[in-house]
């Protein structure tokens, strides 16, 4: 006869056994990995700039992967486009190798936007841009020559849009009647330029002059000489803000009173650092609302800086709402790539920046834009218009 200590013995060494056996078999079935390519300059002079893009983007992701409501875990990987038109396209091609990438989020400059969109659309991969507004980038897709599936997507507004809306404020709200154009031979800077002075002209003003710049120029000796000859009431620039920071300066050293006029490729912190006190008093025609006057931001800053122990940069909500959206999408075509592309074209999303849907050439409709004024004593871009 069996006593109970005998039936208890063996028990007690199969239910460990079983509950080992249970615990793997959990281990050994988690939620499949996919990809959230992110493409950006991560060196060279705005190599900070595709920084914040991919600290937006993991910050998405990391709530996405922290919902027990989807299917898969995504895994943010960033590759370096260094700025380039040559770096954005080994960068894409080295994405498009990899079968697990549903998305990328990028490319930061129109110039490596245009050079890579070819290269994911042949691969159909969705490529959504939080920051470049060369209008030309999805304006192609409408075009003839456009052999693949409208797959390019934009979230700010256009050059056509931000320069408009800058001519009608500097002329009519600031009273300045003449301007001198630069730009940095950018598709960006040259586009932006070109729109901002046909569009000032259109509101009554006169462009008394015009350069281009290739990139960190030796010397603006040259600049500085035709603005004393032509006496504008403003310079507009079409650019990055390394070299914003040098104009901004050459014109102080040089006491030439002139009001400067950019974009939201120059309106980023570090140029309090580079350009000093001449950055003072600088407009620049920005895509949405700073994202500190936004007003469902406050989580989303909030945790960015709690996480990455820094303040998100201009263009990061733009990353951050363009990865949220790309999720979504993902969540419900999964890597069905056509389907994803559709899915994405269908997209109504209302996040921190508003409502986001996309046009037929993939312009994101929330066509917002506003006016900021650099304060370098709170070292703060303060909204004016």
């Amino acid at each position: 006869m069996l006593r109970p200590s005998d039936t208890i013995g063996p028990m007690r060494k199969v239910f460990p056994l079983l509950l080992a056996a249970g615990i793997i078999l959990a281990c050994s079935n988690p939620k499949p990995n996919a990809i959230l390519a992110v493409a950006v300059p991560l060196s060279g002079p705005i190599g900070a700039e595709g920084g914040g893009i991919v600290r937006a983007v993991k910050l998405a992701a990391s709530g996405f992967n922290d919902s027990d409501e989807n299917s898969w875990n995504i895994v943010v990987r960033a590759y370096d486009d260094q700025g380039t038109p040559q770096g954005a396209v080994k960068a894409a091609g080295q994405i498009t190798e990899n079968p697990k990438v549903f998305a990328v989020i990028g490319d930061f400059t129109s110039d490596s936007c245009l050079a890579a969109a070819p290269v994911y659309a042949e691969s159909l991969i969705p490529m959504i841009t939080p920051s470049a507004a060369n209008s030309v980038l999805t304006a192609q897709q409408k075009s003839p020559s456009w052999k693949w599936k409208k797959s390019i997507f934009r979230m700010p507004p256009t050059d056509l849009s931000q320069a408009k809306f800058a001519a009608h404020f500097a002329y009519s709200r600031l009273g300045i009647h003449s301007f001198f154009i630069v730009d940095d031979q950018s598709s960006y800077g040259m586009e932006f330029s070109e729109a901002f002075g046909s569009d000032f002209k259109k509101e009554g003003g006169k462009i008394l002059g015009f350069v281009a710049l290739p990139p960190n120029p030796p010397n603006l000796s040259g600049l500085i000489s035709a603005l004393e000859a032509s006496k504008p009431q403003g310079l507009f620039f079409g650019g990055f803000y390394p070299e914003a920071a040098n104009i901004l300066k050459s014109l102080r050293d040089n006491r030439l009173g002139i009001t400067f006029f950019s974009g939201g490729a120059s309106k980023e912190d570090t140029l309090f650092k580079l350009a000093g006190p001449a950055s003072n008093g600088a407009y620049f025609v920005i895509s949405g609302v700073p994202v500190d006057f936004l007003p469902g931001a406050d989580p989303f800053i909030s945790q960015y800086r709690s996480l990455f122990k820094t303040t998100p940069r201009t263009y990061d909500i733009y990353a951050y709402e363009a990865a949220k959206i790309s999720l979504a999408a993902f969540q419900k075509a999964g890597f069905d790539r056509k389907k994803m592309i559709a899915t994405l074209r269908e997209t109504e999303y209302d996040g921190i920046i508003g409502m986001t849907r996309f046009d037929d050439k993939g312009d994101n409709t929330n066509d917002l834009v506003s006016i900021v004024r650099a304060n370098y004593e709170k070292r703060k871009f303060e909204p004016v218009y």
